[in-house]
């Protein structure tokens, strides 16, 4: 073998190093780049919830209204069930995107766990039958299972109904892979 031809073996065989570096750098990026996008999916949802929150806080009476949990609406004003009932539906949008975001993987097991854990605690306290028609109609299907779900847990065990939450997990795990 001449010198040229060694020479090009080793031009090819640096090539293929080349190249395996250059993917293993790639994929390297790709899964930073995923990290960082999960990590500003779940710093939006905060600042979602946030400034719902904050909404509470600023508004003694839409505190009020809102911690009253939907108890009693038959004693509240027309424009308070309004509020009420968007407010509800507010919270229950972000917890659909929460929802949906972590079945396309964009959300981190434990992120979703502890807004799962906040839904269930909004299903537990607040009394949903008087708009349950319209929440039927606002909904997607697969997150309003989930809420049914979650609600016929809550109702079923006794406790904090943290059992609860990882059982509907598994259950819609199971449901993803099949």
């Amino acid at each position: 073998m001449s010198r040229l031809e060694t020479l090009a073996h080793m031009s090819t065989i640096a090539q293929a190093v080349f190249v395996i570096v250059s993917l293993i750098f790639i994929w390297r990026q790709l899964k930073q780049g995923n990290q960082l996008a999960r990590a500003a999916n779940a710093n939006a949802l905060t600042e979602q919830a946030a400034t719902f929150n904050s909404l509470l806080f600023q508004n003694g009476d839409l505190a009020e209204l809102w911690h009253s949990y939907g108890q009693s609406p038959q004693e509240l004003s027309k424009a308070d069930r309004f509020r009420y009932q968007e407010m509800m539906t507010q919270w229950l949008i972000l917890h659909e995107n929460i929802h949906y975001q972590w079945r396309v993987g964009l959300l981190d097991e434990g992120i979703y766990r502890n807004w799962e854990n906040d839904l269930g605690s909004t299903l537990t306290k607040h009394n949903l039958e008087p708009f349950i028609g319209d929440i039927g109609q606002l909904f997607s299907g697969e997150f309003l299972s989930h809420v049914e779900r979650l609600q016929r847990r809550e109702q079923s065990l006794p406790g904090d109904g943290k059992a609860s939450h990882e059982s509907v997990a598994v259950d819609e795990a199971t449901d993803v892979a099949t």
